[in-house]
């Protein structure tokens, strides 16, 4: 069986794996060992039927009901997280990190693709208002009621949001205009990463970075929970990377990787990514 693989963007064969929920199949590349959904939701229906802020609600009462003890600890454990770090935002860790070493007193501007509700674009921009730096946020968002909410977040910063697909949100945006793109928990879900991250790349500055983050279907816990991994959601997880799948997504789209944190025991991973020479 054969399907156009999204790291390729071209036909490869493909073999089934043993992970499907509602008629959602998920499939295996044998060319790239990339896994991800052979029939996904069109966009339209995404945002339509399956809005992320109505999934994440009924994923987290699925398995409230069906692991109520596993629900239970996992949720104390974010618990005690957000007490030990309750200002930890490794995007703007990242973030700063890429700026770095761009003048202070040039203002940044920070594109969140798949905004949300513009919190943790929100957050970055909070913080590097604090260190003294002037930035403007633009967001993409495919739910046009997360799109209102972020467009009254960004006000502060005079940002703006574009609601729509990425790709087409992309359009919107001016060729070397983006110091910073953020893509957090985003490329799961999104059908076309391959075209995505190429109509990316000439949005960046000269010296602009994108940082990704997204679950990581090698992690430990994938391999211990199997099927009731945490990191699975139909029908809106479409794509599961690992570091190496991931690594060549960028490449196939002309990136480099400046930074890549994986943990083994973590269920997700963040990575960097600058326009390769």
């Amino acid at each position: 069986m054969s399907a156009i693989c999204p790291l390729l963007g071209r036909p490869t064969e493909t073999e089934p794996t043993p992970y499907e929920r509602h008629g959602f199949r998920l499939v295996r590349c044998l060319e790239t060992d990339f896994i991800y959904m052979e029939n996904p939701p069109a966009y339209d229906e995404l945002r339509d039927d399956f809005p992320w802020e109505k999934t994440i609600v009924a994923e987290r009462e699925r398995r409230q009901t069906e692991e109520p003890i596993f629900s239970r600890l996992s949720d104390a454990v974010k618990r005690v997280r957000r007490v030990i770090s309750p200002r930890r935002n490794q995007a703007y860790q990242l973030a700063a990190r890429a700026v770095a070493k761009r003048s202070r007193e040039t203002p940044l501007r920070l594109l969140d693709v798949g905004c949300g509700s513009g919190l943790i674009a929100a957050d970055c921009c909070e913080r590097f208002t604090a260190s003294g730096r002037t930035v403007k946020p633009i967001g993409l968002e495919l739910s046009t009621q997360l799109a209102k909410a972020a467009t009254e977040r960004f006000s502060p910063w005079s940002g703006e949001v574009i609601a729509a697909p990425a790709l087409e949100g992309l359009d919107k945006v001016d060729d070397r205009s983006i110091d910073v793109a953020t893509l957090i928990s985003f490329l799961e879900h999104d059908t076309k990463p391959l075209e995505l991250l190429v109509a990316l790349r000439p949005k960046l500055s000269t010296s602009g970075a994108a940082i990704i983050k997204v679950p990581n279907y090698a992690s430990l816990n994938r391999r211990l929970r199997g099927k009731r991994w945490c990191g699975f959601r139909f029908p809106d997880h479409v794509n599961y990377f690992t570091p190496q799948t991931l690594r060549l997504l960028a490449e196939e789209a002309g990136y480099k990787v400046d930074h890549r944190s994986a943990p083994l025991l973590g269920d997700n991973m963040y990575v960097v990514l600058r326009p390769a020479a």
